[in-house]
């Protein structure tokens, strides 16, 4: 195996198979620009991580509603540490609390 480019790196560490990464860096290598980007999906940064935020953020929230369910905590109780703590808005408090009702009862 030889060592590997930057480009090539960089490609393998977003999991682009190794064929089409070596491909990649051939075409970088022989300046062959225009059909770099032809066969790559559009891939935002930035809403990649703002989901990720927002899924740590739900499971988080998850965690507590079943945790205070657990210790048989009153659903108003539940409801008004949701609005204080994620400073959701009663409607949204509900709407957690119904949705991890649903995941409970599922199981």
């Amino acid at each position: 195996m030889y060592p590997f480019s930057g480009y090539e790196s960089l490609l393998l560490k977003i999991n682009v198979p190794l064929e089409e990464a070596a491909d990649f860096a051939g075409q970088v290598k022989e300046r062959r620009m225009g059909e770099l980007f032809s066969n790559f999906e559009a891939y935002d940064v930035q809403a990649t991580r703002r989901e990720a935020r927002e899924e740590a953020h739900n499971e988080d929230i998850e965690k507590l509603i079943n945790a205070m369910k657990e210790l048989a905590i009153p659903v108003e109780e539940i409801k008004k540490q949701l609005i204080k703590q994620y400073h959701l808005n009663d409607r949204e408090a509900e709407e957690k609390i119904r949705n991890s009702r649903k995941i409970i009862w599922q199981q």
